[in-house]
């Protein structure tokens, strides 16, 4: 399988149980693929331009307004 194969799966099998909706599992699987990039500066900014959004909207509403269990992800990873 290939790196961008397993990464998928990964992000997909943490996030499922995570969230309720589908956009804060796109915006989780997204941030992972970018803090695993090659971006000098890992801010959200940063990041959200490395995969393309416009903004970092996604990212920033990810940290800090959306609903999800932090400590069932700790447990996970």
């Amino acid at each position: 399988m290939s790196w961008d194969t397993e990464l998928t799966a990964l992000t997909t099998r943490i996030a499922g149980p995570l969230f309720t909706r589908p956009e804060p599992r796109q915006a989780f699987a997204d941030l992972v693929r970018a803090l695993l990039a090659d971006v000098p500066r890992k801010n959200s900014w940063q990041l959200a331009d490395h995969i393309g959004h416009a903004t970092a909207n996604r990212f920033e509403h990810l940290l800090d307004r959306a609903k999800w269990d932090v400590d069932a992800l700790r447990d996970e990873v």
